[in-house]
């Protein structure tokens, strides 16, 4: 979640473009590969369903709740027009744009249920690393050859703008790719937890960050808001080296106690930094920041800074504690697995 609360604030792209452009070579697939930590392939088909639905629901209760945004402050048309624009779904039709990653990952998810039906029905039991490698990578490679090559016949079509930016129906070529990701991600939660160690991680964060930098002096370009994946064999690799240093980093935090603490409330409440994040530091902070601080490298640091506190601090200290607000917007569907009991939290991280 920090990755794309920097990812998507203006002043890095202003004062350093490369960072930026580093980080959107792998931060939506990391999205998709933390959702992946907590994915059970070849467990109960009702928990995966309703994970599906849970977060379809979050979806549109969130999108929804943001209208009067949008009418009030943005000017962005009759109820109608936004109800429809929920609807599409890309980033250039709801105000909150973030939130095209929720539909998006609930067709991902989708994909991934009808998979793990399919291996369990031809009798599979265990999950094999080479089996996931071989279809994640066969994923990613169809997903980024939907990427590249079919978007513009969407666009004509659908006559409703630009689909440049991924949607819900229409984001199904996103969703392939994205389903790839989560199968990483399953992958190195049966078996990649077990490397460790500090200066293993080292070295994790210390090779991405030479690969990255080396993928953005050459071209590699990855954004799949923007429908890009280009070229696909190394757009894929600097993906997965930006998810390993990410691990890399994160391992090496959390061994600082407090870091690791704080780094965990992030997590849990990533979903409202999501909704929040860039209203706040890409809107709000110019009203109440910009004029005392100044359009430098602090008013920057410190909207970003505001982008999570403030959004966690709503998260743990209202939504959470008021009863009627938490089931909103962490629904439990308990009818569809009655009979699992799991601690996986069906919130996207």
């Amino acid at each position: 979640m920090l990755f794309v609360v920097i990812g998507h604030n203006v002043g890095i792209w202003l004062n350093a473009p490369d960072l930026a452009r580093a980080i959107y070579l792998f931060h939506m697939p990391l999205f998709f590969f933390t959702t992946g930590l907590t994915t059970d392939l070849l467990g109960a088909a009702g928990l995966n369903v309703r994970r599906v639905i849970v977060v379809a629901i979050q979806y549109l209760v969130l999108s929804i709740g943001m209208i009067p945004v949008g009418v009030l402050f943005n000017g962005n048309g009759s109820l109608t027009a936004q109800l429809a624009g929920i609807l599409y779904g890309t980033g250039h039709t709801i105000d909150v744009t973030p939130l095209w990653f929720l539909p998006c990952l609930a067709c991902a998810l989708t994909y991934i249920l009808c998979i793990g039906n399919a291996m369990k029905l031809v009798g599979v039991k265990s999950i094999e690393p080479l089996t996931i490698v071989l279809i994640a990578t066969a994923l990613s490679f169809v997903g980024a050859w939907a990427l590249n090559f079919l978007h513009g016949e969407y666009q004509y079509i659908l006559d409703w703008g630009s689909v440049h930016e991924s949607g819900t129906f229409w984001g199904a070529d996103v969703a392939i790719l994205g389903s790839a990701f989560v199968l990483f991600g399953i992958g190195w939660r049966v078996y990649g937890a077990r490397l460790g160690g500090p200066l293993l991680n080292f070295g994790f964060v210390a090779g991405a960050v030479i690969a990255l930098a080396f993928a953005v002096r050459y071209g590699v370009r990855t954004d799949l808001h923007f429908r890009r994946f280009s070229p696909s064999i190394f757009a894929l690799l600097c993906s997965l080296i930006g998810i390993v240093g990410s691990i890399g980093l994160i391992n090496l935090l959390a061994r600082i106690e407090y870091v690791g603490r704080a780094l965990s409330v992030v997590g849990r409440s990533s979903l409202i930094v999501l909704v929040l994040h860039n209203g706040l530091q890409n809107r709000g902070a110019k009203v109440s920041l910009l004029p005392v601080l100044g359009d430098g490298f602090l008013y920057w640091a410190v909207a970003a800074s505001l982008a999570v506190v403030l959004p966690v601090a709503i998260d743990r200290l209202i939504i959470r504690k008021v009863a009627l607000l938490n089931s909103i917007v962490y629904p439990r569907i308990h009818w569809l697995a009655r009979s699992h009991r799991s601690g996986v939290d069906c919130a996207p991280r």
